[in-house]
């Protein structure tokens, strides 16, 4: 009886010990250096905050609506394209290339546009449709561009890359 009791309390204590024992913490994570945004204000506009992700989500703010299967965009490439901008906030549409059928072209990673559509614009080919889920790092910061885009204001922008040049 006193062997069953004593080891009936080893198991005990033993199951205690290690259900109260502390997890090692995991290695902590340098964040990514911020971003600089372009000083440009040849990119479409809006802004406001709220359910964009961070620009480090790993590409969770793009999405393909439709694969092309042209040309591949890249950096330093000349890209035109059809794009359609919302605030995110109240999904107002602010602007439209194809309301004015006036594409948009300019050198991908030039800085010749919001950071936003750098990135991601990148990796379209011709023919392919994109939504970006710009938070307000890569769009136009806490400056907003005024009238339209209040400061921090997170951008949706519907991308059709039409043409790829070098």
């Amino acid at each position: 009886m006193k062997r069953l009791v004593a080891s009936s309390l080893v198991v005990v204590v033993s199951v205690a010990s290690f259900a109260c024992a502390k997890k090692e913490a995991p290695a902590p994570v340098d964040a990514p250096a911020p971003l600089e945004l372009p000083t440009t204000a040849a990119a479409p506009s809006a802004t406001t905050t709220s359910s964009a992700p961070p620009p480090d989500a790993a590409a969770s703010w793009i999405t393909d609506l439709v694969v092309g299967k042209g040309a591949e965009a890249t950096g330093g490439k000349k890209v035109t394209v059809h794009y359609t901008l919302w605030l995110e906030k109240n999904m107002k549409q602010l602007e439209s290339s194809h309301d004015r059928n006036k594409p948009k072209s300019f050198r991908l990673g030039a800085g010749q546009v919001i950071r936003g559509w750098d990135l991601g614009v990148e990796g379209m080919k011709v023919g392919g449709k994109r939504k970006l889920l710009v938070p307000p790092q890569l769009g136009y910061g806490g400056a907003g561009a005024p009238p339209s885009i209040p400061g921090n204001a997170t951008l949706v922008f519907e991308i059709e890359l039409l043409d790829v040049k070098p």
